[in-house]
């Protein structure tokens, strides 16, 4: 009798000489360590470009009762959710990369008095006034998104009991998902749920709230209040 439990898929990244990327994932059958198929496709986020579909290679072949068909078709399903968080992940990969490289001007766009991290909704500027998100590649001196990240999520713990719930979703205006439905509220200062994930995506906190979070002005960090 084959068991749900009796299946995995693994996943593998290689390099190639052409510059592009090939995730394979491989479906096994634990028990003998047996390679059933292999889902692979081809990528390369720096030219925003991925496979359209998967390729798929089928390696061996069980001989199965119907019930135990039955059971692999389930755990097919499993591969199949893994190729959809795949292409997923590339398909934002390459926004964030898209994203990237286009000009963004933030000249004279803030946020409100002690509120961060509500962005406008495109790149290009609006009647909003607010500030885009912009994923920095460059290093200020001082500044170590790990420990901020530490500091911001114990500043979360410590407001938790303030914390409003919203209805629906704020979208990421990097990807486009989903991200966050909550607002935080402490000592003057809000900001929403979902601002971490743009912390560890790369993009910079405001200078004046990183001195909320850690205590200490640091230069070399854009300041977006007044």
């Amino acid at each position: 009798m084959v068991n749900r439990q009796d299946f995995n898929v693994f996943d593998k990244v290689d390099l190639l000489d052409n510059g592009m990327s090939k995730i394979t994932l491989s479906f096994v059958y634990m028990p003998t360590e047996t390679i059933l198929l292999r889902a692979s496709k081809h990528y390369n986020i720096e030219k925003e470009t991925c496979d359209p579909e998967w390729y798929i290679d089928f390696e061996e072949t069980m001989s199965m009762s119907g019930d135990d068909m039955n059971t692999l078709s389930y755990a097919l399903m499993r591969l199949s959710d893994v190729m959809k968080d795949v292409d997923y992940n590339i398909k934002n990969d390459i926004k964030n990369q898209q994203n990237s490289r286009k000009a963004v001007d933030n000249t004279d766009c803030y946020f409100p008095d002690h509120i961060e991290g509500y962005w406008r909704k495109q790149p290009e500027k609006d009647e909003t006034g607010l500030p885009f998100p912009v994923i920095s590649k460059e290093r200020v001196d001082g500044y170590s998104k790990e420990q901020f990240l530490a500091a911001l999520h114990a500043k979360e713990l410590e407001g938790e009991d303030s914390k409003l719930l919203c209805k629906g979703f704020s979208i990421c205006r990097l990807t486009g998902e989903a991200n966050g439905s909550a607002e935080y509220s402490m000592e003057g200062w809000k900001w929403p749920a979902g601002y971490k994930s743009y912390i560890e995506k790369g993009v910079l906190p405001s200078a004046d709230f990183y001195a909320f979070i850690m205590g200490a002005w640091l230069d070399g960090l854009i300041s977006y209040h007044r």
